[in-house]
């Protein structure tokens, strides 16, 4: 089509030459006739223009469809594989995970403490507590009582010697 239409161009360039050299030889009649054909390729070659023009823009529009069916498609696909991950994956898979990391955690976290040396909130408490009792019993040490037998006697005879 681009090739008619240059051709079309050279052709009435051609005529519109020819016109003028016809009026020149006082033969308007002619020049008249060649000037009309000259107006209907112009006419025919914007038809042919707009009609370029308008197989472009359905060119373009079709390959604009192909991308969209495209997008559509990897859309689809996208949704379906999605679709299998979370039926591969329930909530309550999930929550247990959470729940054994949490707790997987906390486990940590009380060895750590342990062997650096600090002590839990119970713990504290309990520290707390047994430092007010020796407070409170400041004067009263709870000492074992003193065994009045000798300790030696009751250590059988097959050994033979005290120890001391």
């Amino acid at each position: 089509m681009k090739q008619y239409i240059r051709r079309n161009e050279k052709q009435m360039e051609r005529e519109k030459d020819l016109a003028k050299q016809l009026i020149k030889a006082n033969k308007k009649d002619r020049a008249l006739l060649i000037l009309k054909r000259k107006r209907y390729q112009e006419s025919m070659t914007e038809k042919m223009l707009q009609q370029l023009d308008q197989i472009e823009r359905m060119v373009s529009d079709l390959e604009f469809v192909v991308i969209e069916q495209k997008v559509v498609e990897q859309l689809r696909h996208g949704n379906e594989v999605l679709k299998r991950m979370n039926q591969m994956i329930s909530v309550d898979d999930i929550e247990r995970i959470m729940d054994e990391t949490k707790e997987a955690a906390e486990f940590q976290e009380e060895i750590s403490n342990m062997l650096s040396g600090k002590l839990g909130e119970d713990d504290l408490e309990e520290v707390e507590k047994e430092f007010a009792k020796l407070i409170e019993n400041e004067g009263e040490l709870d000492f074992p009582e003193i065994p009045s037998e000798s300790l030696f006697a009751k250590i059988p005879d097959k050994i033979g010697k005290p120890f001391y």
